[in-house]
């Protein structure tokens, strides 16, 4: 059924009729890895540092144990993974897969944009894990959507492109977060406005529904 089909063609990845999502997803996901995979150092660092948003002062650059405190605020985050994957996949069967990028993305850039002020440590925790959780609910939707976008021929191909520009935005993110903390916290928590509204930006833009659309095999199948 692949005949006269040049498998993992990048090029068709660039045609016309899949340009527009590659080019979206691909922004999408570039900004969602920035966070999702930046917290994992921001997280013990802010917690260690009793940061509490943007405008507080620049913490001192030292090393020290990780209290316990510390240790299980990290844990109550990190927990925040499961539960967005979860309800993300669950929700997306309901509302389609469009509706449900543009929540996630704008709850994602929502809370970052909240974290410019210090309300005191409880909230910060809150809107830290509801990143977490919206970050994480967000990647899983954008890899539910490049199996449904793309046909077998191009697939892995596809999965490869958008997720090469995911791992250049975890990189700059866990860069960013360790040089940009010990200048000032308002710079991390510009950087993740930055990259949440990057992402929600793509899934305005992103209009494709994909949840009742037919899998093919070939590109002109």
């Amino acid at each position: 059924c692949y005949e006269g089909e040049d498998l993992g063609d990048l090029g068709v990845l660039f045609g016309e009729k899949y340009r527009r999502e590659t080019i979206l997803l691909s922004l999408i996901y570039f900004g969602n890895i920035l966070i999702f995979l930046s917290l994992i150092l921001f997280l013990p660092m802010a917690f260690n540092s009793e940061f509490c948003g943007g405008d507080g002062a620049a913490p001192a650059h030292k090393c020290k144990k990780l209290s316990q405190q510390s240790l299980l605020k990290t844990a109550i985050v990190i927990s925040a993974t499961i539960k967005g994957l979860l309800t993300a996949h669950g929700l997306s069967h309901v509302t389609g897969r469009v509706p449900m990028l543009r929540v996630f993305a704008a709850l994602t850039l929502l809370a970052c944009l909240l974290l410019y002020r210090c309300y005191n440590q409880t909230v910060t925790l809150v809107l830290l894990f509801v990143i977490k959780f919206a970050a994480s609910g967000l990647n899983i939707l954008v890899w539910i959507v490049i199996l449904e976008n793309f046909p077998t021929s191009v697939r892995t191909t596809a999965s490869g492109f958008v997720n090469f520009w995911g791992k250049i935005g975890g990189v700059v993110g866990v860069i960013g977060v360790y040089v940009l903390f010990y200048m000032s916290p308002y710079l991390v928590v510009t950087m993740y406005v930055v990259a949440s509204l990057m992402s929600f930006v793509g899934t305005v833009l992103f209009t494709k529904e994909t949840r009742d659309l037919e899998i093919s095999d070939t590109v002109n199948g």
